[in-house]
């Protein structure tokens, strides 16, 4: 029997986590009418012919479950579309799997491959999925941290924190929420520490196209890393479809055969109509896509940098994703947390506070991050209304 009340709630795995932030940013936001730059997600549907293609799968009566490991068609178009941008070829049978998206691959991967109690390596600010997926599994974070503003990876950051129960390092470049894109000495250095300590590597790769310095590399493509690492990516920021949830992993048989291991019980199979279209996004949209999106978005990012700075915050230029990192300081402001709220109840701007990203808010307590997938339109009123936020006089009462 239980010993109380207490013991019918959350887990003490997860109790820590409580809410995303970016549910109650946009729930805020909404109950305000707030521009929401917070949670990344584009303002704009997908490609209508992708729109089509799912009707069109739905109508020829492609309703039932999908394959667990995805569709073959998609399966195929993703171990092509990798090839064709100099990635790993990857058997679409057999190393291939199509998730509930990017997320969904985060789970199956660390569910299926980490033991009760082994060590896995996050780079702060991360993603906030990462750290309660490794609790999921009954495995313990450990959260190195770069030193902003530049955020750099070393062999030294990593060597000092591995252990014999070190199992796992997760890499997410471009990197969410910092906009850094990893170097090729970066990625030296982290795969050596994977094949020297016989570490699997996930790499998160969902921004990949949306770059604007250098290109991406993948750690998959590395010498040695290919037996070792799982990478994940999906159609949502590519396509600006985030609801649609199609994502994958690839990876080589014996990680994909621990994958599907955990995402056959997790969803099994995700939506076929959806599938379709994301097949019809792989194959026909190519390298002028790509090119494309990058210029859009980097438009974008050169308005909101130039904006943020002109209203007295101090961004970091990002090299990929479409986030924005701002030093709140030049503003009166040392607290990214009251600075949202500051920003919200009083010009109707949502964003997010980058501490959430970090243990204990580590290094980040003074930046905020800022999403510019959005129309220019609607950036340029975010800072407009930026603009009239007053600096905070230092001793204010918050």
């Amino acid at each position: 029997m239980g010993s109380g009340p207490g013991t019918h709630g959350t887990t003490t795995r997860l109790a820590p986590f409580g809410t995303t932030i970016f549910t109650t940013i946009s729930q805020r936001a909404a109950a305000r009418n707030a521009i929401n730059l917070g949670q990344g997600f584009p303002d704009e549907d997908p490609p209508q012919a992708l729109i089509e293609a799912s009707i069109a799968s739905l109508q020829a009566g492609h309703n039932q479950y999908a394959p667990m490991s995805g569709i073959p068609e998609l399966r195929q178009a993703i171990a092509n579309d990798q090839a064709r941008r100099g990635r790993e070829r990857w058997h679409p049978d057999h190393e291939v799997t199509v998730t509930s998206g990017a997320t969904g691959a985060l789970a199956a991967a660390l569910l299926g491959t980490l033991e009760h109690d082994d060590e896995v390596i996050l780079f702060d600010p991360a993603y906030d999925a990462y750290p309660a997926l490794v609790a999921m599994a009954g495995a313990h974070a450990r959260r190195l941290a770069p030193p902003a503003p530049g955020f750099r990876i070393t062999r030294d950051l990593i060597e000092k924190a591995i252990t014999p129960r070190t199992r796992m390092i997760v890499l997410n470049s471009p990197w969410n929420p910092t906009g850094r894109v990893l170097d090729d000495q970066e990625l030296a250095d982290v795969s050596d520490c994977c094949i020297k300590h016989d570490l699997i590597c996930v790499s998160d790769e969902v921004y990949e196209r949306l770059v604007f310095t250098r290109p991406h590399r993948s750690i998959g493509s590395m010498p040695g890393m290919r037996d070792r690492t799982i990478v994940i990516s999906s159609m949502g920021k590519t396509y600006s479809c985030t609801g649609w949830k199609i994502g994958w992993a690839c990876a080589t048989g014996t990680l994909t055969s621990a994958i599907r291991a955990a995402h056959q019980f997790l969803v099994f199979s995700v939506p076929v109509p959806l599938q379709k279209a994301a097949t019809r996004a792989l194959n026909d949209y190519g390298t002028d896509w790509d090119l494309s999106l990058s210029a859009s978005y980097g438009t974008r990012r050169d308005l909101l940098l130039e904006g943020l700075t002109s209203a007295g915050l101090e961004p970091i230029a990002p090299e990929g994703t479409y986030f924005i990192l701002a030093d709140i300081t030049g503003l009166g402001d040392d607290d990214d947390h009251a600075f949202c709220d500051r920003m919200l109840e009083t010009v109707g701007i949502a964003a997010i506070p980058s501490s959430v990203f970090t243990e204990g808010g580590l290094g980040m307590k003074s930046m905020v991050r800022f999403a510019f997938c959005k129309p220019q339109a609607l950036i340029q009123e975010a800072l407009d209304r930026l603009s009239r936020l007053t600096p905070r006089i230092r001793g204010d009462v918050r």
